[in-house]
């Protein structure tokens, strides 16, 4: 039983003193009695409690009423004589907790209490989630409560409930999240049990019925998170069969799965492992998204853990082997892959994985049963969805999918029709599981076999042992040596491209690059002094070790460092290719080398011999794609290969032979795509033929390039539904509707440019605050703004323009600190800052204007000192002076223009036309100071340096001709110091 502190100064009365000992102790016996009856929701009659101890009334009373208080407060507001099951009532002002009105329970477990609230200060509503008053008094219960907090709080994911607030007011802990309009995933099983008609243990053929992901449920508030929480109101089956579920249909579940294993995978990689994943914690709102909640039992891998080992942390029935064991050392990410696996078992059968009560019998068959086929319960479901759950919940955590991410790849495998990595059990895994649960059996059995046979099984097992031995150890180390090149592949070669996008990552990635790099060289090195070096095998491997090689370098060192690598690449396969003409495989990967050395080429600056590797790779792909006609992938590698050579005629100022190419590559991708209308890959690449088409007839057809753009946004929004969840295929269709705005406002058309620019910035908030890190969706997003606030300029919608250029401002400039090898951000950030200062011009607003070229030249100084030998860099620092030079002006401020153009002309030492622009502006700037007698000293000087300007044009232009007749000059030239400079042009 708790104890309740008398001394505790916040209970305290002035009558408490006057107690004897006996008392002081009744007193304590009798709230712990009150209190416990509140907990359990039949709180005892106050007059009887008085009235049995008159000696204790007025201390009593007190106390009691302390109590009322802090239950009412912490632990439901339900009043001192409701049931907890009483539905609550509707409050009023007084039932606040900080910031938080409360409104209705919704919510409530064992680790709190949920309400829906309205927070005041914001006003939205939102889901509260508060501490029971019976739980304050248990300090690992607040630990608990607390780290729930801190896991929900930092984990950002389309699919977690976010936490908004955390506090604690007048001893109430609590904890506020968003509000989901919706249903509990159990309460969801339960409707379709009951529109089933009976149990299914009672009816183990009956097709499920599953919840549809974009189906209106009916709407209940719902509670971002609590242990037990129920919906107050039931689905009729009718509403069941039209609202949540079709017969048969187990996609929905399959893609309820991937959503939750993926925000799931969110939590791991911040080192949160949630080890309570059951239905209860998985909502569905009423748009049918789920929804990841309740982390109260979470456990920072990071950190010291609440649980003790041999402790049983979780829901019983969703335990994973080793949880139902009390390993707690041994929980980490797959114990939640197991768990969600069960979950999935349980909505796609609507039986639990292991039935009977909560217990020891439970734990046990958990740990060392093997739950029913899923097929056998519902038969209906494809074999690859068995295999995958049954793989998810397999006993041996080493057997299971490793990562969240990796079981969401295999369900979406399933929903595509894909193989998946996993596959059904072999007679030897059954037989194994089988040997597991009958272990006693197997043991008997085996010592009256081995009796036996011992006698014949010696003398062959001497002969054959070490035979069978070396095969298995030579098969098992092919096997290995196959994996690792395999995981080197995929795994280092996909962490390569990630972290290119990663905040601070750049150090890494280099060493990450040289290593996986590194890894091939000793590969090449290996094979080519083996043995089998000649043989044809080994020569292809090494070959597309070089390819690999050339495509690591090229991310590490730049396309430069690259060529040799791949044209080592394209050397070896086309040896091979002479050695045997007639492999397919030998040709079509010497094609690819081909194209990539020609992409590596054409980075590099080296067109011609780009063209000349487009070229070959043309004609070999050709040759391919006439000999298998009927070969998508031929077909599809030979288009793009047109397109990148259409690039480049494009770019070398020959568009007939871009449009001709491009239209050749153009029937091939409309063939590939009537043959699979749904294939995302072949709709974007068509798409991407398109926009190329912009580029062509962008200067001498413009109607046609805007065409040819929309005719891209189709195809690329019909890529992008067919796969949904490719953040790429949004990403470019975003970047399609920003050139279309492009096109659209050069053809004056304003309105429908405006439109354009919206629809992709639209997609492009979704793609950013999915994944805020992420710098491409970032950058493309601050680019959108931009290029919105320069349309809103033109349309003189001021207020519009300036808060899209300030919204480009706050997403630019973190990213220049973030990523300081890139130079292009400091300069396109410094580009905002002076459009938003021509702005501010034409509105009159100076000052302002003043202080958005200032800092526009300090960004572009960032990137001329990071890429001195980008000359468009310094252009547009050029560009930001004069600007600010003009401002400074019109401010009549002379001398610091004066400062500005001296920086200008700086960047300019041997070009004489800037400098003559230079020694134009300071003339300007005399003038101001000339007519100010105060200035006569700096507009003395400003002469001077007007003097040493023009002297260093003079060798290139002819003064006299610039000079005269030019206004800003009046005054100056009829002095015999520029008479004299300007004689020897005479």
């Amino acid at each position: 039983m708790r104890s309740i502190d008398v001394d505790d100064p916040s209970l305290a009365t002035t009558s408490l003193a006057a107690l004897t000992e006996e008392q002081r102790e009744r007193l304590t016996d009798v709230l712990d009695r009150y209190l416990s009856s509140l907990d359990e929701a039949v709180p005892l009659d106050r007059v009887a409690i008085l009235g049995s101890h008159p000696d204790l009334a007025e201390p009593l009373s007190a106390y009691l009423d302390r109590l009322d208080e802090l239950h009412d407060a912490a632990a439901g507001f339900a009043g001192g004589d409701k049931p907890r099951s009483a539905p609550a009532p509707q409050v009023d002002g007084d039932k606040r907790i900080g910031d938080f009105q409360l409104i209705r329970e919704i919510g409530r477990g064992g680790m709190g209490v949920v309400y829906e609230a309205w927070q005041v200060s914001l006003g939205r509503r939102v889901a509260l989630k508060v501490l029971p008053f019976a739980a304050v008094l248990d300090s690992k219960q607040i630990a608990r409560f607390r780290n729930e907090a801190q896991a929900a709080a930092q984990l950002h994911h389309s699919n977690i409930v976010p936490v908004f607030a955390v506090g604690v007011e007048r001893g109430v802990h609590f904890y506020a999240m968003q509000f989901i309009d919706g249903q509990p995933l159990d309460q969801a099983i339960d409707e379709l049990r009951a529109a089933q008609g009976g149990s299914p243990s009672q009816r183990p053929d009956e097709t499920a019925i599953y919840p549809q992901a974009h189906s209106p449920a009916t709407r209940v508030g719902v509670a971002g998170s609590a242990e037990t929480q129920r919906c107050e109101r039931t689905l009729q089956g009718s509403q069941v069969k039209h609202d949540l579920a079709k017969r048969g249909d187990y996609r929905t579940a399959v893609r309820l799965g991937i959503d939750a294993a993926e925000a799931l995978h969110a939590a791991h990689e911040y080192g949160v492992i949630h080890r309570d994943v059951k239905p209860s914690n998985l909502l569905l709102d009423s748009e049918g998204k789920v929804w990841v909640t309740d982390f109260g039992l979470a456990r920072f891998q990071s950190n010291a853990s609440l649980t003790k080992t041999g402790d049983l942390v979780g829901t019983m029935r969703y335990m994973s082997p080793e949880q139902a064991a009390g390993r707690a050392a041994v929980v980490d990410q797959r114990t939640d892959v197991y768990s969600l696996g069960a979950t999935l078992y349980e909505l796609v059968t609507l039986r639990h994985a292991f039935e009977g009560e909560d217990g020891p019998t439970l734990l046990r068959r958990i740990e060392q049963e093997e739950p029913r086929p899923l097929r056998q319960l519902q038969p209906r479901v494809p074999a690859d969805l068995e295999t995958v759950i049954h793989k998810a919940m397999a006993k041996s955590p080493a057997e299971r999918y490793q990562t969240a991410t990796d079981f969401a790849d295999d369900l979406r495998r399933v929903l595509e029709g894909q193989p998946t990595l996993a596959k059904p059990p072999s007679v030897v895994d059954r037989l194994t599981k089988w040997t597991r649960r009958h272990r006693s059996v197997v043991v008997a059995a085996s010592v009256v076999l081995l009796c036996a046979v011992v006698s014949l099984a010696v003398g062959t097992a001497l002969i054959l042992r070490e035979k069978a031995r070396a095969e298995r150890n030579f098969a098992r180390a092919e096997n290995y040596y196959k994996d690792a090149r395999s995981a080197v592949d995929r795994l280092g070669i996909k962490m390569v491209h990630r972290l290119r996008n990663e905040p601070g990552a750049a150090h890494f990635r280099r060493e990450l690059l040289g290593e996986v790099i590194d890894y091939y060289d000793e590969f090449v090195k290996k094979e080519r002094s083996d043995d089998e070096r000649d043989d044809p095998h080994v020569q292809f491997d090494i070959a597309l070790a070089y390819g690999k090689m050339a495509t690591l370098t090229e991310h590490a060192d730049g396309a430069q460092a690259s060529l040799s690598l791949h044209r080592k690449a394209c050397q070896s396969l086309q040896d091979l290719v002479e050695a045997d003409p007639a492999s397919r495989d030998y040709r079509q990967s010497w094609g690819s080398a081909l194209n990539n050395l020609g992409l590596a080429l054409d980075r590099a600056g080296e067109l011609d011999d780009a063209r000349m590797a487009f070229d070959a790779a043309l004609a070999l792909r050709r040759q391919l794609a006439k000999s298998v006609p009927d070969d998508r992938t031929m077909q599809s590698e030979l288009a793009l290969t047109l397109v990148n050579r259409g690039l480049l005629h494009e770019r070398a100022g020959q568009p007939a032979e871009a449009e001709r190419l491009f239209h050749e590559a153009l029937s091939i991708q409309e063939t590939l795509v009537k043959a699979e209308p749904r294939s995302g890959e072949y709709l974007k690449n068509l798409a991407t033929t398109h926009n190329n088409f912009v580029a062509v007839y962008a200067n001498s057809k413009p109607d046609e390039a805007l065409a040819a753009c929309r005719r891209a946004v189709d195809f690329m929004t019909r890529a992008r539904d067919a796969e949904p969840r490719n953040v790429d295929y949004k990403a470019r269709l975003a970047n399609m509707y920003s050139n279309m705005g492009s096109l659209e406002a050069g053809a004056d058309k304003l309105d429908d440019a405006a439109a354009s620019y919206q629809s992709g910035i639209r997609i492009q908030e979704q793609l950013y605050k999915a994944a805020r890190e992420n710098k491409t969706f970032r950058r493309d997003l601050a680019v959108s703004h931009n290029n919105l606030g320069l349309l809103m300029t033109r349309l003189k919608q001021s207020a519009a323009a300036e808060a899209a250029f300030r919204t480009a401002q706050e997403l630019y400039r973190p990213m220049v600190g973030m990523y300081e090898d890139d130079h292009a951000l400091a300069s396109n950030v410094g580009g905002v800052y002076n459009n938003l200062g021509f702005l501010y011009m034409s509105l009159r607003r100076q000052r302002e204007a003043a202080e958005q070229f200032r800092w526009a030249i300090e960004y572009q100084q960032q990137a001329v000192h990071r890429a001195p030998k980008v000359d468009q860099y310094r252009e547009f620092l050029s560009k930001h002076y004069y600007n600010y030079g003009q401002v400074l002006r019109n401010l009549d401020r002379p001398v610091e223009a004066m400062e500005a153009a001296l920086e200008r002309g700086k960047l300019w030492p041997d070009d004489a036309q800037r400098l003559l622009s230079v020694a134009e502006e300071l003339a300007l700037v005399w003038r101001q100071m000339a007519a100010r007698p105060e200035l006569a000293k700096e507009a003395d000087a400003c002469v001077s340096y007007i003097l040493d300007t023009l002297a260093k044009a003079s060798d290139k232009v002819s003064l006299a001709h610039e000079l005269t007749g030019n206004p800003a000059f009046s005054g100056l030239i009829e002095r015999p110091e520029f008479t004299k400079l300007m004689q020897p042009s005479l």
